[in-house]
């Protein structure tokens, strides 16, 4: 099995799950690890 690394931008990333509606407006990426067949990603949301 061939290894690659995929990088993307966390502005591009937040973008897209912004449009899927996975994350609000008010929220921004924070951090993000790999458990066994998901991605974790944290959000931090602002104080309204």
């Amino acid at each position: 099995m061939k290894e690659r690394i995929i990088r993307m931008e966390l502005t591009d990333l937040e973008k897209i799950l912004r449009e899927q509606g996975t994350i609000k407006k008010n929220e921004h990426l924070n951090d993000a690890h790999i458990e066994p067949g998901e991605l974790v990603i944290r959000v931090l949301a602002e104080d309204k």
